[in-house]
């Protein structure tokens, strides 16, 4: 016979490690997306910018960059 509460229990871990898998993922999608990363310009490297203010107290800033 079967024994379904060790089936059971196996079950629970395969989902509870899904579950720490996920959380982790998220996590670290949440880092990589919100926290601000450094930007390094090379000296000459500015083709064109342009500076816009919008109606809601932003700064909008447009940047060509040539390789």
């Amino acid at each position: 016979m079967w024994n379904f509460k060790s089936a059971a229990l196996s079950c629970r871990k395969c989902y509870v490690l899904l579950a720490i898998a996920l959380s982790l993922l998220l996590c670290g999608l949440v880092l990589f997306f919100l926290l601000p990363r450094a930007v390094t310009i090379k000296e000459g490297s500015i083709v064109s910018y342009r500076v816009e203010f919008a109606h809601n107290n932003t700064t909008i800033m447009h940047v060509t960059v040539m390789h």
